[in-house]
């Protein structure tokens, strides 16, 4: 086996563990602002949204702002379709649809939109410099352009200023920025930051920056304080102090050597490139450069390589001579890797000559059981020595991959949740880059033994805005049986019991809402049996049924001859299902609801565009449309709504379906429907070639699936579908006297187990096949995993994983 090959059984194995979700980008996406006037006694205001590529990754949602007129703000991605505003402590709106028109600001207690005027986002004001540094100083946490923390020049004279009043006693740190941390200034206006003890409380603090010396004077309460620390006095002698060193006037790595003469010399290893330079006695109160900006010297090479810098202490000038080759880098020795710890996690606390790792082609492996709960620290260390080390500086989750930086200041962490547990660890070293220690990676796999949780139990209803989890709704009980009672108002009601506060999992009447009536104030006594799942009401009257004496298709005029009317088009009803049939439909996309009584109050509409002779759930006032799109001038379009399964009281339950038909051409139809997995975009070409023809006889191309073939001769075809990205599958049909319904499938490359996507699943199952594992499904699954032609082998295997980790796309 090669050395690829084994790598790629390594991490398989450690994907088919832990069944690793593999990082997804985001696509950045335009934005929409949206306002929500709430309730006055609202302290806070969170959006919740979804459907669109940037949703929010959990409830309530992320907080919005409040603007000088109480209007609470937020920015979402503007092809969100669903959003809900909520306070976070149970009171909510309903299922919201965000307005495509400028009808922006949801007015909560009308519960409707209205208009709002945009507004424009203010820019921040740009300084030269800016203090950036603690929250509790300046009040965003080290922020290197915070406009709030802008020096000004009020003099012209190149000390830059900032002034703080009400500072609290305490010690700070900070630095001074350009805006950026590609250039800032600490500590001796070197790359450490600057410590400032303040005596008092309620002090007035004015920080000032000599934009020449690069050197900060604090100055509290109108007196001059210095850092707070022991500040180490450079030893005598002379620095070289530059943009390669952050401008540090007394780094002890920069410190030249001098001769009897009082000429001193040192050699600095440049990038290729322009740089600029000082000599300095250690401070910045003495320095030399040259006439470059600044009054520094200013030196650029052609190539990285070795200035030598020349200072004459007798005359005070500064001199670069000639570029010397950089020194040959050596390359990292590895003889062994080790796992430095916590005791708790690798038995011996902190020694790199224990816990050897076993390694194999730049994998190395170690695993630790019967860990107790708790958080370790740890990290790789090499050859039983600290020299040469790895870490994440970072907590690390079971089964994900992490960079492993080389030498870095910080550990990784992973935190045990149970006792018992197994720990592996892996250093994935294959792809490091053998002179810097870069591009290692890591790997955590944690194997816990479950621990069951009791389940709690909430009621989610129209009374506290069907919020899952309000700590007042939650039930109580034992032995499977849980109740609460509610103060209520006069009134009809509607809920379900919600499990562990989510709606992952919910009850009601059979699926619908649970619908009880109040006659007068009072209170009602809710039970639910976990054990049947079953959910009554105790003290509540049966809620009257809707009242629905006739349906009328009520949409737009192309299709129903007369626009939006709720008393036209009364549709044919029998046992509950209702139809109604319109004739001579023009090509085009049209919406339509379904209609009661002849008025508005009491309808249904599934939302969606809606394909032909599909079945879909028909909701009780939904807010938005049906749409049906025909493809022929002259068409015949029917339209059914079925109320047989529909609770008589909420309106839940119904379905509807439409029926398109083209008019009719003569001949025998081939046509059905092609599924495309969860990839629906693009268009489907359906061909039939006539036995023993390399030409396509018929062709027809289809952006929803559905597709008909009219004027078919008899006889056997081979019909052929493709697709962009997919594996063309052939199917045998036979035409003879009669319409032929024929229905097929197709997959994207690499899709093995067949769910529509290209994912570590599918690395998994043509992993394990390649190893004499289970069987393929059939010839069109084995088609599908050969993503590098000829023979199945793990050059597929290899192939379809660089796919999923996004090196080498397949498509």
């Amino acid at each position: 086996m090669n050395k690829n090959a084994k790598r790629l059984l390594c991490l398989a194995l450690c994907l088919m563990l832990v069944l690793s979700v593999l990082p997804v980008a985001a696509l950045a996406a335009d934005t929409l602002r949206v306002y929500c006037q709430a309730p006055a006694n609202w302290t806070n205001c969170n959006a919740y949204w979804w459907g669109s590529a940037d949703s929010n990754p959990s409830w309530p949602g992320n907080a919005m702002e409040q603007n000088e007129d109480g209007l609470w703000y937020i920015d979402i991605p503007a092809d969100t379709p669903n959003i809900i505003f909520n306070n976070g402590k149970g009171t909510q709106s309903a299922d919201l649809k965000v307005p495509t028109d400028d009808n922006l600001m949801y007015v909560y207690n009308t519960k409707t939109w209205a208009p709002c005027e945009k507004q424009d986002v203010e820019e921040p004001e740009v300084f030269d410099f800016y203090v950036a540094g603690q929250a509790a100083l300046c009040g965003s946490d080290w922020n290197c352009a915070d406009s709030a923390n802008g020096m000004s020049d009020k003099d012209g004279d190149g000390i830059y200023t900032k002034l703080y009043t009400g500072v609290a006693a305490g010690t700070y740190e900070f630095k001074v920025t350009n805006g950026t941390w590609d250039s800032s200034w600490g500590k001796n206006g070197g790359q450490d930051n600057y410590q400032l003890v303040i005596e008092s409380d309620n002090a007035s603090l004015e920080i000032r920056f000599d934009s020449a010396s690069c050197l900060i004077i604090c100055v509290a309460n109108g007196t001059e304080v210095g850092g707070g620390e022991d500040v180490e006095q450079p030893a005598a002698g002379y620095y070289v102090a530059g943009d390669f060193n952050g401008w540090n006037c007394c780094d002890s790595n920069y410190i030249m050597t001098g001769d009897e003469n009082g000429i001193y010399y040192l050699d600095v290893v440049l990038t290729a490139g322009k740089h600029s330079l000082k000599v300095t006695d250690g401070t910045w109160a003495n320095s030399w450069g040259g006439t470059g900006e600044g009054g520094n010297y200013d030196v650029e090479l052609a190539e990285d390589g070795t200035a030598h810098i020349i200072f004459d202490s007798v005359n005070f000038i500064v001199n670069v001579e000639g570029v010397l080759p950089p020194p040959a880098p050596e390359k990292l020795v590895i003889n062994s890797v080790h796992v430095v710890g916590t005791a708790g996690l690798v038995g011996v606390e902190w020694d790199p000559t224990a816990n050897e790792m076993t390694g194999e082609d730049g994998i190395y492996t170690i695993t630790f059981t019967g860990i107790y709960a708790g958080t370790y620290d740890f990290k790789f260390a090499a050859n039983g020595a600290w020299d040469i080390n790895w870490g994440t500086g970072a907590a690390v989750e079971s089964g994900i991959i992490y960079e492993a930086w080389f030498k870095s200041t910080g550990n990784s962490t992973v935190t045990v949740h149970t006792d018992n547990a197994t720990v592996t660890l892996v250093l994935d070293l294959f792809d490091m880059d053998e002179f810097t220690g870069e591009g290692a990676m890591c790997t955590v796999i944690v194997e816990e033994e479950e621990v069951p949780t009791e389940d709690t139990y909430y009621v989610a209803g129209s009374f506290n805005e069907w919020y899952p989890a309000a700590e007042d709704y939650k039930l109580s009980g034992k032995d499977g049986i849980y109740s609460i009672t509610l103060t209520l108002t006069a009134g009809s009601y509607e809920f379900k019991v919600t499990k562990n506060g989510t709606w992952d999992e919910s009850w009601g009447d059979n699926g619908n809402n649970v619908a009880f009536k109040l006659n007068a104030d009072g209170k009602v006594t809710i039970t639910f049996d976990a054990n049947t799942q079953t959910v009554t009401v105790d003290g509540a009257a049966e809620p009257d049924p809707l009242p629905i004496e006739s349906i009328h298709a009520v949409g737009q005029a192309g299709l129903v001859g007369t626009d939006w009317d709720p008393t036209a088009n009364q549709m044919t009803g029998e046992n509950g299902i209702y139809t109604i049939t319109f004739t001579g439909v023009a090509a085009g996309t049209y919406e339509f609801k379904f209609a009661a009584n002849g008025a508005w109050a009491i309808n249904w509409a599934s939302g969606d565009l809606m394909v032909s002779g599909e079945t879909y759930d028909a909701w009780f006032n939904a807010m938005g449309n049906s749409k049906v799109e025909v493809a022929e001038n002259d068409s015949t379009v029917t339209l059914t709504l079925d109320l047989t399964a529909m609770d008589a009281v909420t309106g839940n339950g119904a379905k509807c379906s439409v029926t398109v038909a083209a008019a009719t051409v003569g001949g025998v139809t081939v046509s059905g429907k092609i599924s495309s997995g969860r990839n629906t975009a693009g268009a489907i070409t359906v061909e039939l070639f006539a036995e023993g023809s390399d030409a396509a006889a018929y062709s027809v191309t289809t952006e929803d699936g559905n597709y008909s073939i009219v004027s078919v001769v008899a006889g056997t075809y081979t019909m052929k579908i493709s697709k962009a990205n997919h594996v063309t599958r052939s199917y045998t049909i036979t035409v003879g006297g009669e319409d032929v319904a024929q229905d097929g499938e197709i997959r994207l490359l690499g899709d093995v187990n067949g769910n529509g996507r290209v994912e570590a699943g599918d690395v998994a199952k043509l992993f394990a096949y390649t190893k004499g594992g289970a069987a393929l499904a059939d010839d069109y699954a084995m088609e599908c995993a050969n993503a590098n032609g000829g023979k199945l082998n793990i050059g597929d295997v290899s192939r379809i994983y660089a796919h999923v980790t996004g090196k080498n796309p397949l498509f």
